[in-house]
Parts: C-alpha cells; sequence; structure tokens
C-alpha cells in the first residue's frame, strides 16, 4: 500500500512558536499536494523520470477510452473515480501536513501502482518547488513576527 506522505516543519531555536503559528501549514500542503498531481498527470514518477510505458493491453484500453495511452495514472473514472482525485491533504498541525488517499479504491490503486514504479513521493523538482514555496511562507511569516514586535517595543531617544 502507497504510504501517507508526511512534510514536517520543525520548530528550532531559530524559529519560536509564534512564526509557526503564522506559516500557513495548509496552504504549504496544497502546494505539495498539487505539485506531486501535476507531475504525476506529465507522467513522471517520483524520480522525475517518464513512468515505465504500459502494457500493451492496458494502452489500447486507454486509447479506446480517449485516454493518452501513458502511466499517468487516469482511468475512465468509472470504477471508484480517478485515482489522483483521490490525493487529498488529510491533517495538518502546527509543524506537518499528512496527504494520503481518501478512497478506498484509489488507496487499493494507489498500492498497485506504486509497487510497480514509485510514483507518489516528490521527485526532486518537487522538492525544490516545495521547498521555495515553504521558504514563501516562512518568510512572510517572518515579516508578520517582526511587524508584531516592532510594534511592541517602544523607542525613546
Amino acid at each position: 500500500m502507497a504510504a501517507d506522505l508526511t512534510l514536517d516543519l520543525r520548530s528550532d531555536r531559530h524559529y519560536g512558536a509564534a512564526l509557526l503559528r503564522d506559516l500557513d501549514i495548509p496552504a504549504i500542503g496544497e502546494f505539495a499536494r498539487a505539485t506531486i498531481v501535476a507531475r504525476i498527470k506529465r507522467g513522471l514518477g517520483s524520480s522525475g523520470a517518464p513512468m515505465r510505458p504500459l502494457s500493451a493491453r492496458d494502452a489500447r484500453w486507454k486509447s479506446r477510452h480517449g485516454l493518452r495511452p501513458v502511466r499517468d495514472l487516469t482511468g475512465d473514472g468509472k470504477e471508484g473515480g480517478h485515482m489522483l482525485d483521490g490525493i487529498i491533504v488529510q491533517k495538518t498541525s502546527g509543524t506537518s501536513v499528512t496527504i494520503t488517499f481518501a478512497a478506498g479504491s484509489a488507496i487499493k490503486k494507489a498500492a498497485i501502482n506504486e509497487a510497480r514504479e514509485a510514483f507518489f513521493c516528490p521527485s526532486p523538482d518537487d522538492a525544490r518547488r516545495i521547498a521555495a514555496f515553504a521558504q514563501q511562507q516562512l518568510d512572510r511569516a517572518t515579516q508578520k513576527l517582526e511587524q508584531r514586535m516592532l510594534a511592541r517595543w517602544q523607542w525613546t531617544a
């Protein structure tokens, strides 16, 4: 079975609880989810390289149903919907977000496909994009914290 994906941002001595309160963890999770899904739709696996070709039988089936005959983890949507539609941000905490599959049919399909070839973990390019987005969120949270601190300080001549 494809394991849940958890991204965890831990507080260290440089960033306190006040900073983490302003960090938009759900936005980071949604960005990570969308980034991973977009890569999979392009037919790329967790390595960033194209996923292995479909079997001739599966390629013919997808072509007959008007789909691209590549391993992009989409189907006709009739048997429990498209697997990629089942990737959700399941939960967030102050420092982490968990991305998983919502439906039983998607979980089963994901496990089968993950056994064939890794797709669910972020690729190196995904990781760079997610880290850059998280850094933007951290910069915004830092600015908010600085503004609050400056508003509290008393300046005397």
